[in-house]
């Protein structure tokens, strides 16, 4: 049995993660091959990015990338008796075995910039004035999401799913209820990812709260500011925002709704808030590994708090 860890960088947009791990995974497994004589084996691929793995191991996708992915790896490794194994790793864990600076920088991302309690607040009592309420934080971890629901960078305890960007729509979603509602998002996007955020945001037609940087020459700042019911600016006082390893520059709230004359959804249901199921079910390990790191998260965050 021959186990190999490819935990690959990934840099630039979030956009594509999932299928750049994907094709990392490819990468390493034709090298692999061409590096040794593989026969008769069974070959464990370790990753901490799940959605590819889970791809990988069904051998099938919705995506034709993911899918074309996951044919090319059987198809190479059926003639030669290579049974293939996928285990998912947390980058956490990567980490510690030192096989992952990918897995390092974006364990270190998770934690920031982040609002503090106060901003939370602010922002709540602002959508709550200028919007039904957000019912999801889309970029956002275990330890600083600002409401119930919310979608992570990596696998995450208690996040709905990975990636915002692998979401079908920001604009509706299927509640609790079985219907599909409107969703009031919550959009503090990673540093350099504005622009796509605002562009996403805008074919979806969703609907939701913005924080971000106030750049008044930039695309996004003036398509926010004309298509805003509303806004406020956030000045970066000390405490303002959290666990951020650069300093903060002044930002603005923007209520926006990109799709309010395309409303085909059923009313609300009064549920929207509620957590629903990723689909997919957690390893043993993973919930293991899952409640180790949301234990450390919420530490380093009450330690900031304190």
């Amino acid at each position: 049995m021959l186990t190999y860890d490819l935990g690959l960088a990934a840099d630039g947009s979030l956009e594509h993660q999932v299928w750049r791990e994907g094709f990392g995974i490819e990468m390493s497994f034709d090298t692999l091959l061409a590096a040794e004589a593989l026969q008769d084996c069974f070959l464990i691929i370790r990753n901490d990015c799940a959605p590819a793995l889970s791809c990988l191991e069904r051998g099938s996708s919705r995506s034709p990338k993911l899918q074309g992915i996951a044919e090319r790896i059987h198809r190479a490794a059926i003639p030669r008796g290579i049974q293939l194994g996928f285990l998912h790793a947390s980058g956490d864990q990567l980490i510690r075995e030192g096989v992952d600076d990918g897995s390092r920088k974006h364990a270190a991302a998770l934690l920031g910039p982040a609002c503090s309690v106060g901003l939370k607040q602010l922002v709540t009592e602002f959508a709550a004035l200028f919007s039904p309420g957000i019912t999801i934080d889309y970029f956002a971890a275990a330890s600083n999401a600002i409401v119930q629901r919310f979608a992570a960078w990596t696998v995450d305890a208690g996040a709905e799913f990975v990636d915002a960007f692998s979401a079908r729509s920001w604009n509706h979603g299927r509640c609790v209820c079985g219907k599909r509602h409107r969703e009031t998002g919550f959009f503090f996007p990673p540093n350099g990812l504005e622009e796509t955020v605002v562009r996403r945001a805008k074919s979806d037609g969703a609907r939701g709260i913005f924080l971000v940087p106030t750049n008044r020459k930039a695309a996004f700042f003036m398509c926010l500011s004309q298509h805003a019911h509303a806004s406020r600016v956030v000045r970066p006082e000390k405490g303002t925002f959290l666990h951020t390893t650069r300093p903060m520059t002044q930002h603005t709230l923007f209520a926006v709704d990109f799709g309010e004359r395309a409303d085909h959804t059923s009313p609300p249901c009064g549920q929207e808030g509620q957590r629903r199921s990723n689909g997919r079910e957690l390893r043993p390990l993973e919930a293991i590994e899952q409640g180790v790191v949301a234990s450390k998260l919420a530490a380093l965050a009450g330690a900031v708090h304190a």
